[in-house]
């Protein structure tokens, strides 16, 4: 039981702030310079990207800490065991034919963002620099920035790199290895009722719609601010990836159907999001954390394979009580089936 439990107002961090504007279809800047990613430098919460264009100029760009720290460690090899959001998002993108095909960083207002062209510019987005290099990483489009954006921020002076934060991993699995629980073919309906936190640690929860099984499964800090950016109804740049995601697919004229956990395997959750693209079914596979934002994002079922529930749900009143309307924290509560 969660020694600690902390209504969602208390993440601060995904409390604020504003998602990038919609983006115009245009033909943009002829003066562009093209630039390569070399690395980025952390200090506290602040991240910028190191960069140079191909005379040697040394170009660092203000980015959001949660995607530069992952571009950070496929810069350094790190390889990791699942797609993350954005992999999800090209899986999409590759499935509905609109590959990324450019990379253009400019400013906005002053504000360094990044526009991102479609199957050679039948769409554009308009994302934050950390999606837009995040992006460009996986996908190979090339990368290009604005000759004003360049002379802004060429003169910025960099201290070296510093390793950014981490937080410890646990000494052992969350729960005794166990076997494969497999998928069936019942699935049972959840709603999100909050985010609970104890320790450093998040856990989103999920009930059934009858209020009677829980299932709070663990998630990283990044993907808790931006279910908590979602759920609360905000447009913070936590939830940017997401926002994202759900700007692709207008452009796609595609939509979630419902976002799936499938089964448990070797101590890890396995999820799945369907995606609905002129009267055909897509399905992806997905972390939990990313098809429960999606699905909250667009409004799409949630479900839970009947079996998985069965196995490793606990009592939901706990839970429904703890966030019901003027409740406070209360101590010795743990969510036993907890993993990322």
């Amino acid at each position: 039981m969660l020694r600690l439990i902390l209504p969602l107002c208390l993440l601060p961090p995904a409390c604020g702030g504003d998602a990038p504007p919609a983006a115009p279809i245009s033909d943009g800047p002829a003066d562009t310079v093209p630039l390569t990613l070399l690395d980025f430098e952390f200090s506290g919460d602040f991240a910028r990207a190191l960069l140079q264009t191909p005379d040697g100029r040394s170009v660092a760009i203000p980015a959001e800490p949660c995607p530069a720290a992952t571009i950070d460690l496929r810069l350094d090899d790190f390889a990791f065991p699942r797609p993350l959001t954005h992999d999800l998002l090209l899986a999409a993108a590759e499935r509905l034919a609109l590959p990324p095909s450019s990379v253009l960083l400019e400013l906005s207002d002053g504000i360094p963002h990044a526009h991102i062209a479609l199957a050679g510019g039948q769409h554009e987005l308009v994302a934050t620099i950390g999606d837009g290099l995040a992006l460009h990483q996986r996908s190979g489009a090339p990368l290009t920035a604005t000759s004003d954006l360049v002379a802004t921020y060429s003169d910025t002076i960099t201290t070296g790199k510093v390793v950014a934060h981490a937080h410890a991993a646990p000494a052992g699995p969350r729960r005794p290895p166990s076997a494969r629980l497999a998928q069936g073919d019942a699935f049972v309906p959840m709603r999100m009722i909050g985010i609970v936190q104890a320790a450093g640690e998040l856990a989103v929860v999920l009930v059934d719609l009858d209020d009677q099984r829980a299932f709070p499964f663990f998630i990283g800090f990044c993907q808790a601010a931006a279910i908590n950016a979602i759920f609360t109804r905000l447009t913070a740049r936590e939830a940017s990836t997401h926002f994202l995601f759900h700007d692709f697919l207008t452009a796609a004229s595609a939509t979630v159907a419902r976002a799936r956990i499938t089964q448990l395997r070797e101590d890890t959750y396995i999820g799945e999001l369907s995606l609905s693209h002129r009267g055909q079914t897509l399905v992806l596979d997905a972390r939990p954390s990313d098809a429960v934002a999606l699905a909250l994002h667009s409004g799409a079922a949630i479900e839970i394979a009947a079996e998985l529930l069965a196995a490793v749900g606990e009592d939901a009143s706990p839970y429904v009580e703890l966030f019901a309307a003027g409740k406070r924290p209360v101590a010795g509560f743990f969510p036993a089936a907890g993993n990322f």
